[in-house]
Formats: structure tokens, C-alpha cells, sequence
């Protein structure tokens, strides 16, 4: 653990959203909250999601020891009918170098 303190760490507040119910070729949003509770300063790398119709907003800004910050995630539910899951794997310099966000949505058919 003394490693862990001595480099960048995120610190989410929360690492799943569910949306809920939602009609379909709606598009929403969900920020994830996270400290860097590190010693270091830690910067998002990239954040990519498993799926073209959820896009992650992110600064690539060094956040310091401290300090807060947030990765928006949208997602667009046009034919995406019935359940669904998305995953955002966040990269940082970090230790744990790798994180993983995930949003939930019970998508109902257009009619």
C-alpha cells in the first residue's frame, strides 16, 4: 500500500450508474465523481468505452493530491432496446494505472 500512496490514485465515489427506464433514442448523461488520494499527480490518459453509443468526457489535466474531478459519460439509446451495459475503461499514470465505470439502462422500444 505504500506504493499505492506514493503514485496518483482515483478514488471514485461511484463505479456504476443505472439510468433506469428510458425511451429509446434518448440520450443521457451521468457524471463520475473521483480524488486523487494519491501523492502524486495523475492524469487521465484516455477514456474509452466499449460501445460507439457512449461517449466519455474527460480533462487531461493533472489532478494534484486532493483535488477533484469528474468523467462525464453519455449515451445515446437509438437502437438500443432492452437491457444494457456499457463499460468505460479510464487510463492514467496512476497506480492502479487502469479503472472501469459502468452505466446501466433498461432501454424501451420506439414504437
Amino acid at each position: 500500500t505504500t506504493l499505492l500512496l506514493e503514485m496518483g490514485n482515483l478514488v471514485f465515489k461511484d463505479t456504476i450508474h443505472n439510468f433506469g427506464k428510458m425511451q429509446e433514442c434518448e440520450v443521457v448523461t451521468y457524471e463520475f465523481e473521483f480524488e486523487n488520494k494519491g501523492k502524486k499527480d495523475i492524469i487521465i490518459n484516455e477514456a474509452k468505452a466499449s460501445c460507439g453509443c457512449t461517449v466519455a468526457d474527460y480533462s487531461t489535466k493533472p489532478y494534484k493530491h486532493g483535488e477533484k474531478g469528474t468523467i462525464k459519460v453519455s449515451f445515446d439509446s437509438e437502437g438500443k432496446a432492452g437491457m444494457n451495459e456499457r463499460s468505460v475503461i479510464i487510463k492514467t499514470n496512476g497506480n492502479p494505472s487502469i479503472y472501469n465505470v459502468i452505466i446501466q439502462a433498461e432501454v424501451n422500444p420506439s414504437h
